[in-house]
């Protein structure tokens, strides 16, 4: 080291934890907004499902596939 200009020092590297998003550590601050994500991230797969299973239930989904083809051979 002291051939590249550099010199030991002997003070120690002191680590401190500080937290700035949420200093009083409230769990509510995390648990809330995970859960309203969480709900947003499964509620349009949910709600696809079950249009897709009525329409399976209703036989429709078989009009619904012949009314996309016949649409594409008129364009």
């Amino acid at each position: 080291m002291q051939s590249v200009g550099l010199q030991p020092s002997n003070q120690l590297i002191t680590v401190r934890v500080r937290l700035w998003f949420n200093p009083g550590r409230k769990e509510s601050l995390y648990l809330v907004p995970g859960a309203y994500a969480l709900i947003l991230c499964v509620y349009p797969s949910l709600l696809a499902a079950l249009a897709m299973t009525r329409e399976k239930e209703q036989g429709t989904i078989i009009k619904l596939t012949l009314l996309a083809s016949v649409l594409l051979n008129f364009y």
